[in-house]
């Protein structure tokens, strides 16, 4: 395993160590996360039945004004195959290809959810001269908890998680970005509760992960 991999990976050792002992954890009595933990939002867990345009996965929401983004579906007038010309080199000459990846998992257990995200930028300049092609790849990872289980782990979790987004929350809620931005894969996980009292029910909902690969140039 590279040290890009293991670094990812290597976020969650502090939270793993927090883990409650198994013979204390059968004697406490069932409960909730900390109530001082950040919560996703309803428009957050909503945007999860919505792809990268704003559409809804589920075809009846496509064409619901109030709640999702109205589409249109253009209609092919031929099945016949469509012939694809290649370009020539002149018409090659200084673009720039990007292609963007996201890759995100997450380990699922009943008390608790490990989410890993990386997103990835290609960059490749074509030239036909004597102009070496351009190339560079980028890329950001994050990792996050979302905690079930108040019993699952010790105090200690606030040790090895970060706690920015409880803490610059306000009424209006917080900005996640900013925070994605300044995390880096050597710092501590993002640690998110799960809230019984949204909309959404399932613990796995508010695990939010989502994969998504494009190009453009």
């Amino acid at each position: 395993m590279n040290n890009i991999d293991y670094s990812i990976i290597n976020a969650f050792d502090g939270v793993l160590e927090s883990l409650t002992d198994g013979e204390k954890y059968h004697l406490l009595p069932p409960r909730g996360p900390r109530e001082d933990v950040a919560v996703l939002s309803e428009e957050e867990l909503k945007a999860k039945r919505l792809n990268e345009n704003g559409e809804s996965l589920a075809i009846d929401n496509n064409y619901d004004p109030i709640n999702f983004k109205n589409i249109n579906i253009d209609i092919e007038d031929s099945m016949l195959p469509k012939e694809i010309i290649c370009p020539e080199a002149v018409e090659l000459d200084g673009i720039n290809i990007c292609g963007i990846n996201g890759s995100n998992q997450k380990i699922e257990k009943n008390s608790f959810f490990l989410i890993l995200a990386r997103a990835s930028i290609v960059n490749f300049k074509y030239s036909k001269g004597v102009e070496p092609p351009y190339f560079y790849r980028k890329h950001k990872d994050a990792t996050a908890v979302t905690w079930v289980d108040g019993n699952i782990f010790t105090e200690e979790i606030s040790l090895y998680t970060n706690r920015q987004l409880t803490r610059e929350k306000n009424n209006d809620g917080v900005s996640i970005y900013p925070a994605l931005k300044a995390q880096t894969a050597n710092n501590n996980p993002f640690l998110v509760r799960y809230d019984h009292n949204k909309s959404d029910k399932s613990p796995s909902s508010h695990a939010l992960v989502g994969q998504s690969n494009s190009n453009k140039h």
